[in-house]
């Protein structure tokens, strides 16, 4: 299989998801994405860690994979939003998102 240009997304193969209508981005947006999104993670908690990124096929919603010791984050955006949303406005959501996943900041332990 041929590789895609950089920013194209594929549907399938490597890192996609097992049986989902996901599309795997290509290098180079993950890794915007991740520079965009990491240093928000690590404000909520310096032990967060990005781990994936994806897109559904209809490319109407993006979903991060975090993960924090041993339990793991989803974030969801619309991709659309996410793409036209400032950084204080994402990290807003973030927070608000991980907020309700994991617990307060100064404990995200508490169950969800």
């Amino acid at each position: 299989m041929e590789p895609l240009p950089a920013g194209e997304a594929q549907r399938g193969g490597v890192g996609a998801l097992r049986g989902s209508d996901s599309m795997v981005l290509g290098a180079d947006r993950r890794a915007r994405i991740r520079q965009r999104l990491e240093p928000m993670l690590k404000e909520y908690h310096a032990d967060l860690q990005f781990i994936a990124v994806f897109v559904d096929s209809t490319r109407e919603y993006l979903t991060v994979v975090a993960q924090l010791a041993d339990r793991p984050v989803l974030l969801k955006f619309r991709w659309v939003d996410f793409i036209s949303t400032s950084d204080p406005a994402l990290r807003s959501e973030i927070t608000s998102q991980l907020g309700r996943r994991l617990g307060s900041p100064e404990q995200p332990d508490r169950k969800a």
